[in-house]
């Protein structure tokens, strides 16, 4: 058991080691498009991919034109459904973790645009309920969509 407690100490402090930004203990101070810099980290698409051009309903009924109303907004754009089980809640989950991680100036520069895959089942009121249990503490916009089978 002992054994087993040291390595799992050692690997967290390999992945503490691992993940350290070089010491320097400053906070983000605002959006940057650099996927290598500023308060969101990561790697990113060189030359960034196209933002999608779509239409669909708000859960308030009302239409919601992806590539306009997000154009220069930091946006997250999940595909998934209200009655999933597993990955759809844990990763809304996860999202609405690292928002309210953020400063609130940085937070309130998100958009999170959650777009039903469910036409049968998920329209406006299921959406808009589902979403407030992941958006609830942060302060980014979080929209959620759904539209009809053609």
């Amino acid at each position: 058991m002992k054994k087993v407690l040291l390595a799992g100490l050692a690997a967290l402090l390999l992945v503490a080691g691992c993940s350290s930004s070089g010491g320097s203990s400053s906070k983000p101070s605002g959006l940057n498009d650099n996927p290598g810099t500023g308060p969101y980290m990561g790697v990113g698409s060189i030359p960034p991919l196209p933002r999608p051009s779509f239409t669909l309903l708000t859960d308030d009924n009302k239409p919601y034109s992806f590539a306009k109303q997000t154009d220069g907004k930091t946006t997250l754009l999940f595909f998934g459904y209200t009655r999933c089980p597993d990955i759809c809640p844990a990763t809304m989950a996860d999202i609405g973790v690292a928002l309210r991680g953020l400063p609130a100036s940085v937070s309130s520069k998100v958009t999170v645009v959650f777009v039903s895959t469910d036409v049968k089942h998920d329209i406006g009121p299921i959406i808009a309920r589902w979403l407030q249990s992941f958006s609830a503490g942060t302060h980014a916009t979080f929209v959620g969509l759904y539209g009809s089978q053609p």
